[in-house]
């Protein structure tokens, strides 16, 4: 009986593991990076909505002031909405930031919410 020749499989199966342990490697960069831009996101609703408070409180109109920070935030504002009046008021703010990389099937962009105020 003959015995089969076996070498290279140690070779094989190491590009196999080094293959997988890449994968892995570049999901995990993927997913760092869309958490990091998830904070992002959401750092910048909470700036956002700050100075929207700030702008109410001071009689100037909220959106505008959120638009503006939320943009220099690599932002954009998709609702701004002020309940009460000058004196006890919360503003809501909704931003959208995109997900960078990009992948097919997966969301294209984040949505982060925040609301500030005295409303009591």
């Amino acid at each position: 009986m003959r015995r089969r020749d076996e070498r290279g499989a140690g070779t094989v199966l190491t590009a196999g593991v080094c293959a997988a342990l890449m994968v892995v490697a570049w999901c995990s960069c993927v997913l760092v990076a869309w958490l990091g831009q998830i904070s992002a996101a959401q750092d910048a609703a909470d700036l956002a909505a700050l100075a929207a408070a700030g702008a109410a409180a001071g009689g100037a109109d909220p959106c505008p002031a959120a638009h503006e920070v939320a943009a220099r935030n690599g932002a954009e504002m998709t609702d701004c909405t002020m309940r009460g009046d000058r004196w006890a008021f919360v503003v809501d703010i909704r931003v959208r930031g995109a997900l960078e990389p990009s992948l097919p099937g997966a969301p294209r962009d984040v949505e982060a919410v925040a609301a500030a105020g005295s409303l009591q």
